[in-house]
């Protein structure tokens, strides 16, 4: 029988309770869009119907229905999947449905009025996705602006700490895009923005929903959408910023595209707190919007061989050789499709060992110094004659061509995954060169080449052109633990699998508990201060590299005396033109930086050949605390810090286990010097200001009636074109008391036409030209008792120059510790009780001009009314 219900308004819930045989249908009309809701057969005589929102069967406990927006719902398309009551959407609608262009999918999420565009947004899903702005960030999450620095842009979000009240048929959030049609051969170009950030979130990733030229009954639930096959994902955080990606892929036929944000477990810790994952300017277009990308389906998008070599790169299907050659392309071999292709060299005749083919790829424009990109793609090395696969890199500055990946010899019938790091000034070309080998049973083929934003450690290991990027997957790809015979260091880095260490359960490189990473070696014979060194190949110093890698620094248990867990480091060591061998600091993190995996870089320029170490140091922390490192990577170019406080320079000493090639002025022999802590001579029930350890700073004590004045003075600070302002930090303490005990920090200018040689030990102790920058005597501070104190002053630096720490005392001394210097002007600190009494006299004389200046006025007020005749009582008031 047919039911009539006139709907006033949206938003608005509809209940249907019944008990009856068979089905019903319903049909809700709004405006002229009409969407049939999902019949679903009775079971023991009872019934619920299905309608395009969110709704509870009958005999539960109701609760407020969810509309979704209208601008979701179209008469030519389905309703979102999962909408329904069995998370199904019926075959009959289904053959109603016509499917769009996948480029009619684009959306910016709009301005001022955010919006899905034609999006869907299933209600059936642990995690929703809203659509918000900037404006409003501090209240549901997600970044100050949008992909487009706009503060009113749109973009969705999901709030990735939330969990949901019922049974969710997934854990995750899901924006499904129409029914699309096929992509042709050549592919269309998926991009998105998109920005990670809390510790909550686990990972976003951009799948294809294939759609059966048959579709049974219930082939839209979610829990089966959810195995579609991945086109992209990500697990690392962007820090709250916009990060752009992009991705080519080739479907033949109807398909769904899936944007997936999956929440960390809720067995994690980490899940309680607030994080979010948004995506913003998702754009579809032609494969030329991915310069560079190709799946061989229908060409080889731009790419092309030269006249130069011995012969071409050929499309394929299949091999028609049982013996060599891929049986079907990578990606209809993991999906079981009937189409795509690949490329390939074929080894038969009239091919001769030797005999080298070239494939050059289009212009790839680069990114810019701190945006290096990774090459990935798919290779098929089969049988038993095959030769080599190389790649190289042909800058359009230079064009010669540099070797960054090299392969050789058979690796199974079967694809896997090879990947190198890119970096340039300029616009440059990728090229891949096969060699055929010893017969004619080796054909090579490569499929699914793909550019990314960001490095990567080469992959496979072996096919590294120099061994210093590393996954740790296999072993150490040629970095070396110094061992004891050579008393570098006390401990190790180990190589262990996340499984084995339940403090850090997944390495970086897969994300699994079957990875590999390093951490320092953790026994009972290890004390606070141990130290661990990693030693890369020798570097030949000719031009700019930068080192980057993924840090995992995390302490869960801190203490009132502050975090202890200890350092990580990175180090160049080279002999200078004087044959001295210099450690120089590159960039250093101390303690706690949160339980994550987190990226670092650091650029290293080196007129002479060095080595790269990676230095971790054992604080005072126990338990689960972990330092750890995974999938290092080398590239040429150069490249900001990050993070940015992250950068150390010449000069910088925590003193843990040596003093940076800092010395006393007056002879590592002289009676009264600055020295070392350590467990036999130290002041006492002092820790260091770095770890809280019981040694690891220096310091200086003289208890006499002579009024000495130990100095400290630095290496040489080189400063080639560098800020002309610097800012020294440090921290500091004392013991002993009157005017007599002091702590001065000097500076020393270095002529350019004298020896700078930080060796020289026959400069005056004294010298007139030393210019003071700050100095502090023990009555300045508040107290007496010892506790570190932090300062800092900022000097002129138009030339290399050395800093001395100077003390002076008759009875007492000082502790110094975590010298820093950064580019840049500063504050002085601690401000001096003289300057803060100055400041406080100087607001007093303004408090009392401004009363004086009011009293006048009333003054003035009163005798201009005292000779009007009118009252007054300016004097009583």
């Amino acid at each position: 029988f047919p039911l009539g219900l006139a709907i006033p308004a949206w938003p608005c819930t509809l209940d249907l309770d019944m008990a009856m045989k068979g089905y019903i249908s319903i049909l809700l009309c709004v405006s002229i869009s009409c969407v049939p809701g999902v019949p679903i057969e009775s079971q023991d005589g009872e019934q619920s119907v299905s309608l395009p929102f969110q709704h509870k069967d009958v005999n539960t406990n109701r609760k407020d229905r969810q509309i979704p927006p209208l601008d979701t719902f179209s008469p030519r398309q389905l309703p979102p999947p999962g909408q329904s009551g069995s998370g199904a959407i019926s075959e009959e609608e289904i053959m109603k449905a016509k499917p769009i262009d996948p480029r009619e999918i684009s959306c910016n999420f709009g301005e001022g009025e955010p919006s899905f565009c034609s999006w869907l947004n299933p209600n059936e899903t642990d995690l929703k996705w809203q659509t918000t702005s900037g404006r409003s960030s501090n209240w549901i999450g997600g970044p100050k602006k949008d992909a487009g620095d706009k503060e009113e842009g749109g973009y969705v979000v999901t709030e990735t700490s939330l969990t949901s009240d019922g049974t969710p048929i997934t854990t995750s959030a899901m924006l499904i895009s129409p029914i699309l049609d096929s992509t042709g051969a050549t592919g269309k170009c998926f991009k998105l923005s998109y920005s990670i950030d809390g510790l909550s979130p686990s990972r976003l990733r951009v799948m294809l929903f294939p759609l059966p030229e048959e579709i049974t009954y219930d082939y839209f639930k979610l829990e089966e959408m959810s195995k579609s096959s991945i086109l992209w994902q990500t697990r690392d955080t962007t820090m709250g910023g916009w990060v752009q990606t992009n991705v080519l892929y080739t479907h033949p036929g109807n398909h769904l595209i899936i944007i997936e944000a999956i929440p960390k477990d809720l067995t994690d810790n980490n899940r309680r707190f607030r994080g979010y994952i948004a995506v913003d300017n998702i754009q579809v277009g032609e494969f030329t919007e991915c310069p560079g990308d190709c799946t061989f389906d229908g060409g080889l998008c731009g790419w092309y061989d030269i006249e130069e070599d011995d012969f071409n790169w050929q499309m394929g299907r299949g091999s028609m050789n049982t013996a060599t050659g891929p049986t079907r392309d990578r990606s209809s071999s993991s999906s079981g499709t009937k189409s795509g292709g690949y490329v390939y060299i074929s080894s038969s005749f009239p091919r001769r060992p030797g005999d080298r083919a070239k494939l050059h790829s289009p212009a790839i424009s680069s990114l810019g110094r701190d945006k290096p990109m990774c090459l990935r793609f798919w290779t098929h090395m089969y049988g038993n004659g095959v030769g080599s696969l190389r790649i190289y890199q042909r800058d359009e500055d230079d064009k010669n061509e540099k070797l960054i990946w090299y392969l050789s010899g058979e690796a199974g019938n079967a694809w896997y995954q090879g990947q190198v790091p890119l970096s340039g000034h300029t616009g440059y070309q990728v090229i891949f060169e096969a060699e055929v080998g010893k017969n004619s049973l080796g054909d090579i083929a490569i499929d699914d080449v793909s550019f990314f934003n960001g490095p990567c450690p080469t992959a496979p290991q072996v096919a590294a052109s120099h061994s210093a990027d590393c996954t740790f997957e296999l072993d150490e790809c040629g970095w070396n633990n110094p061992g004891s015979r050579l008393n570098l260091d006390d401990i190790n880095w180990d190589r262990i699998q996340a499984r084995d260490n339940p403090a850090l359960p997944v390495d970086h490189t897969m994300g699994t508990p079957m990875g590999h990473y390093l951490t320092l070696e953790r026994s009972g014979l290890q004390r606070p201060g141990n130290k661990a060194w990693l030693i890369s190949r020798q570097y030949p110093g000719t031009s700019t590299q930068c080192v980057s890698f993924w840090y995992y620094m995390y302490e869960p248990f801190i203490d009132s005396s502050g975090p202890s867990l200890g350092s990580l480091q990175i180090l160049a060591k080279y002999e200078n033109q004087r044959s001295q061998i210099i450690t120089q600091p590159i960039w250093r993190l101390d303690n706690h930086q949160g339980p994550m995996w987190m990226y670092a870089q650091a650029p290293i320029k080196i007129d002479s050949k060095y080595r790269i170490i990676l230095e971790g140091v054992l604080g005072t922390s126990r338990g689960n605390s972990l330092i750890a490192i995974d999938d290092v990577t080398v590239f040429e170019g150069s490249c900001s810090y990050n993070p940015q406080g992250a950068r150390a320079m010449r000069g910088d000493c925590s003193f843990d286990r040596n003093v940076c090639d800092y010395r006393n002025m007056s002879g590592e022999n002289a009676r009264f010097n600055w020295r070392q802590a350590d467990i036999s001579r130290r002041p006492a029930n002092l820790p260091d200001h770095t770890f809280n350890s019981p040694v690891g700073y220096v310091y200086f004590d003289i208890f006499n009636t002579n009024n000495q004045k130990p100095r400290l003075i630095s290496p040489v600070i080189e400063r080639k074109g560098g800020n002309q302002r610097i800012c020294v930090s440090f921290w500091f303490t004392s013991f002993g008391t009157g005017e007599s005990t002091s702590l001065r920090v000097l500076q020393e200018e270095i002529d350019e036409n004298k020896n700078t040689d930080d060796g020289d030990e026959d400069r005056k102790n004294d010298r007139d030209d030393d210019r003071e920058l700050w100095s502090i005597i023990t009555s300045d501070l508040e107290t007496y008792h010892s506790h570190w104190v932090y300062a800092q002053v900022s000097m002129n630096a138009n030339k290399d120059f050395r800093i001395i720490f100077e003390g002076k005392a008759t009875n007492g001394g000082f502790a110094l510790d975590d010298v820093k210097l950064f580019d840049g002007d500063c504050a002085v600190r601690p401000r001096k009780e003289e300057e803060e009494s100055e400041r406080k006299k100087v607001e007093r004389d303004k408090d009392l001009e401004e009363y004086r200046g009011d009293k006048n006025k009333m003054d003035e007020t009163s005798q201009s009314k005292s000779d009007t005749g009118e009252e007054n009582s300016t004097e009583e008031s």
